[in-house]
């Protein structure tokens, strides 16, 4: 038989530190890969190594270096804009006259 490292819900509640209703909920939605032996909440069994690859998942490490590689980008230029009033103009619409 292989040697396999298997946890208990509560256990891998333990490792992540999450509630045991988070990890149940995470094995619900299909995001944490577990086995069912028995009944009820203590049935589910779940492998080492998935809790690492459930990690990995949601780790945010590929949206930081993103962030990296864009704030390391210079800013855009601003489009010119045709209706922006230039600084020192004086704009007279032609309901100013009305008053």
């Amino acid at each position: 038989m292989h040697d396999l490292e298997i946890l208990t819900v509560d256990q891998v509640a333990d490792v992540v530190q999450l509630s045991s209703k988070t990890v149940l909920r995470a094995i619900a939605a299909g995001h944490l890969e577990a086995s069912r032996l028995g009944q009820g909440r203590a049935g589910w069994r779940v492998k080492k190594g998935a809790v690492g690859r459930w990690m990995e998942l949601r780790s945010n490490a590929s949206a930081c270096a993103q962030a990296r590689i864009v704030s390391a980008l210079p800013a855009p230029m601003p489009a010119p804009d045709a209706t922006r009033r230039r600084p020192g103009r004086l704009t007279i619409s032609a309901d100013m006259g009305r008053l």
